[in-house]
């Protein structure tokens, strides 16, 4: 960011990534939340490097789940 020169704009970003920061660690202090992590990366490695027909949709599925699960925790850990 820092080449666009808009103070504005970086800040901006530099926030965003401190909020996700947050929620990453956040998550990880769930009992048993950085193991299934590591499986849902694991699975979209996996997906990305197989030679599999449908390999494409498989890892567009996968990173989906684990949008949607650490989504779903966030919405918890925020109730």
């Amino acid at each position: 960011m820092e080449y666009s020169k808009n103070d504005e704009l970086i800040s901006l970003y530099e926030s965003h990534n401190h909020q996700l920061y947050d929620i990453a660690m956040k998550t990880f202090e769930l009992e048993g939340r950085p193991a299934i992590a590591l499986a849902e990366h694991r699975a979209i490695l996996d997906n990305l490097v197989s030679d599999a027909e449908n390999a494409t949709a498989d890892t567009y599925l996968s990173v989906m789940k684990h949008m949607d699960n650490t989504r779903n925790i966030v919405i918890e850990l925020m109730s």
